[in-house]
């Protein structure tokens, strides 16, 4: 408990609009859970009845949620339809649906086939797998996910700088961050082709960065571009990078002059390789639809046999009156719904009313959800001579 006037630290996880419960909310001593739910990569169970977690809805849909989000750059990514089925494709690629025997994945897979999750956002934590062949609700699956390998961030690249620069300039070198801000270095001095563009190009094994630079015309800051803040050469995903600058030197070049010895040369050391770790697979037991629905015969009736079987009186040569047949419901229990799939089937002895014959007539009900979980229940027409008074 927290005392009034005291104070404690807090913490709030995000869990959407509408949660009311206050069951996102950590202090004391469940302080230490908000690291794992704030934090950890894994699957969000939930569950069918609330419609939001990592369940089978169906035998050939499954849900699943993320603790975490996923970039998918629908809306700000400005992706083609081609890009967009291509990472519908790698995510399918990511999941998978498995067999588990005795507690352990098998090697036997249910094909995904289809992807869905929300498209106008640029990320998401859950997604909609639809799945070639059906689930055996008497068999135990294992959804999994597989995040990517991160990729190497260090490798070759080629920067190509390419400079317009005034007529009459002697040289152009880089100077920055890329070499120390030595003005003047051998190496970094650029070579005139035609129109005054002035190039170089450098090549060294680079992670993704930023550089600041400036140019010179000579091995002095006093020979420097006019200019205000530092050129930043940006270093992204691409291997080659091309630099297209104009200067304006701040001291414009004399004829004739002489200007100080080139520093000698420094080359753009290569960086190490990162050491790149594949992660951990996460994954969930599959939680399927395993109970037969309810049929419950709702209709007043009039007696019981000794063995529980409900019994209606009909009498004997009477024409049929629908309205003798029981009322009845049928609830699945795991997700609440009413389903009015109930009928007499074909294949049962119990499913003729003679009403010609004295004595108990069973009539058959099964219902069947969408699972194949089936639920039979049996009730008795009495014929009888005379229908008793109650």
């Amino acid at each position: 408990d927290v005392e009034v006037g005291s104070t404690t630290p807090v913490f709030v996880l995000n869990t959407g609009a509408g949660n009311a419960s206050n069951d996102n909310v950590y202090y004391g001593e469940t302080l230490p859970n908000f690291a794992v739910e704030a934090f950890s990569f894994r699957f969000d169970l939930g569950s069918f009845a609330n419609g939001a977690g990592t369940f089978a809805f169906n035998k050939r849909t499954v849900y699943t949620m993320l603790s975490l989000s996923i970039v998918t750059g629908f809306v700000k990514g400005n992706l083609t339809d081609e890009q967009k089925d291509a990472f519908k494709q790698e995510m399918i690629s990511r999941f998978s649906i498995v067999e588990v025997v005795n507690g352990e994945a098998t090697t036997n897979t249910v094909p995904i086939t289809e992807i869905n999750f929300n498209e106008f956002a640029d990320d998401t934590k859950e997604f909609v797998l639809t799945l070639g062949e059906d689930l055996d609700a008497t068999k135990d699956y294992r959804v999994i996910y597989q995040a990517p390998t991160p990729e190497q961030p260090v490798k070759e690249r080629t920067i190509r700088f390419e400079v317009t620069a005034p007529a009459g300039t002697p040289a152009v070198y880089v100077v920055g961050s890329l070499n120390g801000w030595t003005p003047g270095i051998s190496n970094w001095k650029l070579t005139k082709g035609a129109n005054d563009v002035w190039t170089l190009e450098v090549t060294a094994m680079l992670s993704p960065q930023n550089f600041e630079y400036k140019y010179v015309y000579a091995p002095s800051w006093d020979f420097a571009e006019d200019i205000g803040p530092n050129r930043v050469l940006t270093i992204g995903d691409e291997a080659e990078v091309v630099v297209k600058d104009t200067v304006t030197w701040g001291t414009a070049p004399v004829d004739g002059a002489e200007y100080p010895e080139e520093a000698e040369a420094v080359v753009l050391a290569d960086e190490e390789l990162v050491e790149i770790v594949t992660p951990e697979p996460i994954f969930a037991e599959l939680d399927l639809d395993r109970d037969a629905p309810n049929l419950m015969i709702q209709s007043d009736v009039d007696g019981e046999t000794e063995d529980g079987i409900p019994f209606i009186y009909i009498k004997q040569y009477s024409k049929w009156d629908q309205t003798l047949f029981p009322d009845f419901i049928v609830n699945d229990n795991r997700d609440g719904r009413i389903t009015h799939r109930v009928y007499v089937p074909a294949d049962t002895e119990f499913k003729i009313l003679d009403t010609n014959t004295l004595g108990d007539q069973k009539i058959l009900l099964r219902v069947t959800d969408d699972w194949g979980h089936v639920t039979e229940v049996v009730f008795i027409f009495r014929v009888v001579a005379k229908i008793p008074k109650k």
